[in-house]
């Protein structure tokens, strides 16, 4: 894991480096990826696999900023000279479940199969069903509150970004 910011170091074997902003948006996250004006995160960290879940602090219908994040990763890979695979998560849904989030997915999957139909490195990653959230508040629920994931929650979305993860990294003595 790479990036700029430093998060769960009290987990023993835990890579704790990360270019996750909490409370950010699609919209701002787009300008900071990569030669857009903004930090350039990819110039600092070069990353060789992104786990992209990215949409749950703007919720709407529209994934053309989804869209324009890829197009910089791939304006990147072309650069740089090196590929980048993205592991694409379709976001958690809300407490109560909120459709405009299941469109919001069903829209970014579409614009992502496109993509790899045009050969573009992405796996999609169903956070929203596949993880197996329970959409409730706890104890009952995997839910902190009406967006946030409680420890059962985070632990199934790691679950969720394993199972793709084990099958292309190498094994690690």
């Amino acid at each position: 894991f790479v990036g700029s910011i430093t998060n769960g170091e009290f987990y023993l074997d835990f890579d704790p480096q990360h270019e996750g902003h909490g409370g950010w948006t699609d919209t701002q996250i787009v300008f900071n990826i990569y030669n857009n004006g903004g930090s350039n995160w990819l110039n600092q960290n070069p990353a060789d696999v992104i786990l992209l879940h990215i949409g749950t602090n703007s919720p709407n219908p529209d994934p053309s900023d989804v869209g324009n994040i890829l197009d910089e990763i791939d304006q990147f890979e072309i650069d740089q000279g090196r590929p980048v695979i993205v592991l694409l998560a379709g976001i958690i849904n809300q407490v109560p479940i909120n459709p405009v989030v299941t469109q919001f997915n069903d829209n970014v999957f579409q614009l992502a199969q496109a993509r790899i139909e045009s050969g573009d490195k992405i796996i999609l990653v169903d956070m929203e069903y596949g993880a197996g959230l329970t959409y409730a508040i706890q104890p009952v629920g995997d839910m902190w509150d009406s967006l946030h994931p409680f420890a059962t929650g985070y632990t199934k979305m790691a679950n969720a970004w394993y199972s793709p993860l084990s099958e292309m990294l190498p094994i690690c003595p």
